[in-house]
């Protein structure tokens, strides 16, 4: 984030995200394969979507499982409902 031209201090909280790792190594720096990036420095487009909605299917099926209940059925019967217009 310094070369970019933010001031760090002590004490400063830093966000991160999760971001698709390139193919290709630019030169081996360790945060060019790191997976993540301080949000101020990601764009929309570097962001690891799939990672995020695997994360959230891992923590539904834990909860929906408790009550019986299967997170694939219920996308599926939102995706269809949606598609009928329901």
């Amino acid at each position: 984030m310094q070369k970019s031209g933010k001031e760090l201090r002590a004490g400063d909280l830093i966000s991160f995200v999760k971001v698709i790792k390139s193919s290709s190594s630019r030169g081996g720096a360790a945060e060019d394969n790191s997976g993540v990036k301080p949000v101020e420095l990601a764009s929309r487009n570097e962001v690891d979507v799939d990672k995020y909605v695997a994360y959230l299917q891992a923590t539904f099926d834990q909860v929906l499982d408790a009550l019986g209940l299967n997170f694939e059925e219920i996308i599926g019967m939102t995706r269809l409902a949606s598609f009928l217009g329901a």
